[in-house]
């Protein structure tokens, strides 16, 4: 890990700060800062005072996972068990520091799982590390009791200081065709029949998905509450439509590949939240893969050339001939090599980093903890109102390498609840600039 001795004295200066809290505490450092290297540097001062010290990281995924299993191997750090937060909360463990890298992952306020380490663990000192903690939707009291805020890096001072790359968001707003905006208006206005009547409050309508919660507002309405869980149904129904509908819009598609098209010495990551859309823009563009948690199992000559894919349980498509195999009928006759979900992801992972992919279009699965320096531009096919994943995802692609200018684009559908959504996830954002077409976009 290349540090410049400017960015390992703001590091040291963290790491110090810990300390000083009784080595107790949180990092909260904008992505590029360097996260991974503080909590390695904190792990040093446990070791220097006792060399026998053991350590347990605690990931979100099975990618920071493997990237923090080879760097405590790489910086000589000894006795770490390192593994995901939910294999990790099932047992009874101890060690003198525990580690939760990606902490505002695990302490939503319906989030369950991060209270048990502290439950089941027993430490010493602990340190949370985060670039997107906030306040909003998180379990504060749980953050105040066991790790603290103790340092802050935010993204002005990290551009200030330059741990992380000049860069630029352009929002791209694409009208609706005709055919598509009667669509829409078919969905929202249905939408909006049964979300008024939970007077446009969701946490309303999740109280009303039970019976108790629908009984008491039945009462308050003089309704029948079998009729208000219907509705509360129904409003979930057409919100997910509404979200199914923006996220997979083919005119984005179009103009995403248009974009990868512009700029074909550029690596990028696509970002959407639902596989469909990734799956469809990887088959749209060449030299790109689709990456995500619902990948299909896929077959492999023994040179690694593709050929074929599961198409059911225990059935296999081979390309060439079109044959539908069950899994001994493709041994005995094509000795192909099977990639499952785990194998394959961490396959076409390493494809990108090594440059033999040039677009890797994901759904979510790399929203954090992915660091690739050499990342150019990132699109953003769809997203939520939340500020927090628009940060995490931003931190994909700033990472800072020579003077490299890093590209965010936000496609988003003008004049309908997807615009909505990304000014609410740009607020207080800064380096944003809207465009109307593809060629304004300077590099």
């Amino acid at each position: 890990m290349k540090i410049d001795q400017n960015r390992l004295d703001r590091q040291l200066e963290g790491v110090a700060k810990w300390i000083n809290n009784n080595k107790i505490g949180t990092f909260e450092w904008v992505t590029g800062t360097g996260k991974t290297y503080g909590a390695i540097l904190a792990m040093k001062e446990i070791l220097k005072e006792n060399p026998n010290a053991s350590f347990i990281v605690a990931v979100p995924r099975d990618p920071l996972r493997d990237m923090w299993r080879k760097e405590v191997k790489y910086h000589n750090i000894p006795r770490v068990k390192v593994d995901t937060i939910h294999m990790l909360a099932k047992q009874n463990l101890s060690c003198d520091m525990l580690v939760l890298d990606e902490l505002h992952m695990y302490v939503g306020e319906e989030a369950n799982v991060f209270p048990l380490i502290f439950g089941n663990t027993n430490f010493n000192h602990c340190l949370g590390l985060t670039a997107t903690l906030g306040t909003r939707n998180i379990r504060t009291d749980i953050i105040n009791r066991y790790c603290p805020v103790v340092d802050t890096i935010n993204l002005k001072e990290a551009l200030r200081e330059g741990f992380v790359a000049n860069y630029i968001v352009y929002n791209y707003g694409i009208p609706l065709s005709q055919q598509d905006s009667i669509a829409y208006a078919k969905i929202n206005n249905q939408f909006y029949r049964y979300f008024g009547t939970f007077n446009n409050n969701f946490d309303t309508v999740k109280e009303c998905l039970n019976q108790n919660g629908a009984e008491r507002f039945a009462r308050r309405i003089r309704w029948n509450p079998g009729a208000v869980i219907g509705y509360a149904v129904k409003t979930m129904k057409y919100m997910r439509l509404r979200k199914e509908f923006l996220y997979g819009v083919q005119s984005k598609l179009n103009v995403a590949k248009e974009i990868i098209e512009q700029f074909p010495d550029k690596k990028i990551i696509t970002f959407s939240q639902t596989t469909d859309p990734a799956d469809k823009l990887a088959k749209l563009v060449d030299d790109a893969e689709s990456y995500h948690s619902n990948i299909e199992t896929r077959l492999f000559d023994d040179d690694m050339n593709l050929k074929g894919e599961k198409c059911g349980k225990n059935k296999y498509k081979i390309f060439e001939t079109d044959e539908i195999l069950n899994w001994k009928e493709v041994k005995e006759k094509h000795n192909y090599q099977r990639f499952g979900q785990k194998r394959l992801r961490s396959y076409i992972l390493d494809r990108f980093k090594n440059g033999d992919i040039r677009v890797l279009c994901t759904a979510q699965a790399l929203d954090v903890g992915y660091d690739d320096e050499n990342v150019d531009m990132g699109i953003v096919l769809s997203g939520t109102s939340g500020q927090r994943q628009n940060i995490q995802r931003n931190g994909r692609i700033i990472r800072l390498k020579d003077d490299k200018r890093a590209i965010i684009i936000q496609l988003y559908i003008t004049d309908t609840q997807d615009e909505k959504w990304l000014r609410n996830r740009q607020e207080n954002s800064e380096n944003i600039k809207t465009i109307f077409s593809t060629s304004q976009i300077e590099v």
